[in-house]
């Protein structure tokens, strides 16, 4: 299953670069948007423009910590949560939360 899982990734998973401690490391996952209960817009106004305020979805085969980053599209994002799944001892899935980090790097 674990092999399955990294043949559909390398051919169909969006280049993202994993942020942790200190160290870069290319990967692929599939990232999308999570809507939110009653989300109204996917970016915050403020006075000094507008904030993307969306969550994210993080799914593959490496492992992220919580506070770790994950680089995507020109736009960074760091990890909230993250779950391991397994089929009997072999992890074979990470679905992360992610949330826009770019405040961070101003």
């Amino acid at each position: 299953m674990k092999r399955r899982l990294e043949r559909i990734l390398r051919r169909y998973g969006q280049r993202v670069t994993l942020l942790r401690q200190g160290e870069e490391t290319e990967a692929r996952a599939f990232l999308q948007p999570l809507r939110e209960r009653g989300e109204q817009e996917a970016a915050l106004h403020t006075p000094i423009g507008r904030r993307d305020v969306r969550l994210w979805r993080y799914l593959g085969t490496e492992e992220l910590r919580a506070g770790e980053s994950v680089l995507w599209n020109g736009a960074r994002y760091r990890v909230r949560t993250c779950r391991t799944y397994f089929i009997g001892e072999t992890a074979v899935l990470r679905q992360a939360t992610l949330e826009s980090a770019e405040e961070d790097a101003e």
